[in-house]
């Protein structure tokens, strides 16, 4: 279940707290459309924006979402639990899976589950998708926040490059002028 929780995170840029505060009301299921929708007043976003967080639901984060709600437990209103009772901190759970990947562990030196947000919004923009879009998909209200996210890698600058490259190919093609005709007489 943990593991879950944390490659959710990785996927959508979910804040920890929401989603170990996520509870079985959050799920909305219409006509095999599933969603999650936390209240304006129930996320840090929100809270300024007075709106809520809302993601459908697809692939990897949906079969994620359909394996909790398939465990969960009558008399537990968490999403995300651990035998009925909501999700600790989940600290020692990431310490001992960075020792195991011998991944640095701690703010400062290494990872923490926080850096899970970053690669969701660096991922995001890699694909491409809308700033504005994207936004609406980890839950951030302000967008110079959600630009500090977004974690410049190698391969996305490369693949800007050879799209810069193909679009001024394309321009100099476009004014290349043909060769003037030879005069009446001339070869």
């Amino acid at each position: 279940m943990k593991a879950d929780v944390f490659r959710l995170a990785y996927l959508l840029g979910i804040r920890k707290g929401q989603l170990r505060r996520t509870c079985k009301r959050h799920v909305l299921i219409n006509a095999g459309t599933w969603k999650l929708r936390w209240p304006g007043e129930e996320t840090k976003g929100g809270k300024k924006t007075g709106q809520p967080h809302e993601i459908v639901l697809l692939d990897e984060a949906l079969a994620i979402v359909q394996r909790a709600w398939a465990n969960r437990l009558p008399d537990c209103e968490y999403l995300f639990h651990v035998g009925g009772k909501p999700l600790g901190p989940m600290l020692s759970e990431l310490r001992r899976t960075c020792t195991a990947l011998g991944i640095p562990y701690g703010r400062g030196k290494g990872i923490v589950f926080h850096d899970t947000r970053h690669s969701a919004v660096t991922n995001l923009v890699a694909a491409s998708v809308p700033e504005v879009v994207a936004m609406t998909i980890s839950g951030h209200a302000d967008a110079n926040v959600f630009r500090r996210y977004n974690v410049h890698r190698d391969e996305v600058q490369a693949d800007a490059l050879a799209k810069q490259t193909a679009y001024l190919a394309q321009q100099h093609d476009a004014t290349r002028r043909p060769a003037p005709l030879p005069r009446v007489g001339e070869k």
